[in-house]
């Protein structure tokens, strides 16, 4: 399934991240220091997305809407576009392959593209609460006062007892 990263770590802590946005279209970058795609993406301003989820919200989910609401999906999804690398490439891919998913069922098809364009909301709204989760696994398991008496492997654990459904995030 695509988009995937294959991703290496060389001797100097960099990362080496090849990526697939399909069969045919890859890219390669040298990223920096390990944990930096996910620090800059928890200090993210996520403002405008936010607001255009309000927005997409406000719009009747209806089939004379389809369209229009699949623009602005993709719209909001733009807004990442310049500012967080990983986010935009997995965001873009997660709505790609949602509506690329062919429906089958001819007896309801508005009914099953309309379903689509909500896992397509869903997904939109998983990026500011997975930054918010991402905030706090942060302070939990990396500030040295925060459990002061346990290692941050330990505060790592911690973090993930705490979130057990934290796979079920797309992005």
């Amino acid at each position: 399934m695509f988009p995937y990263f294959k991703v290496f770590i060389d001797n100097q802590s960099f990362m080496n991240i090849l990526w697939y946005s399909d069969e045919h279209k890859h890219g390669f970058r040298r990223s920096g220091q390990i944990g930096e795609g996910l620090v800059s993406f928890c200090e993210l301003d996520l403002t405008a997305l936010e607001d255009k989820i309000k927005e997409l919200a406000g719009i009747p989910l209806t089939s004379l809407n389809y369209d229009m609401l699949r623009n602005c999906i993709f719209d909001a999804a733009e807004l990442l576009k310049d500012k967080h690398d990983y986010a935009f490439f997995f965001l873009v891919g997660a709505l790609n392959n949602i509506l690329a998913t062919p429906v089958y069922f001819q007896d309801d098809i508005e009914a099953r593209r309309l379903e689509q364009l909500q896992s397509c909301f869903a997904i939109l709204e998983d990026v500011p609460t997975l930054q918010e989760i991402f905030q706090y696994a942060l302070r939990f398991c990396l500030d040295k006062d925060n459990l002061s008496d346990r290692s941050a492997s330990e505060r790592l654990v911690g973090f993930y007892f705490q979130f057990p459904n934290l796979s079920k995030f797309t992005v």
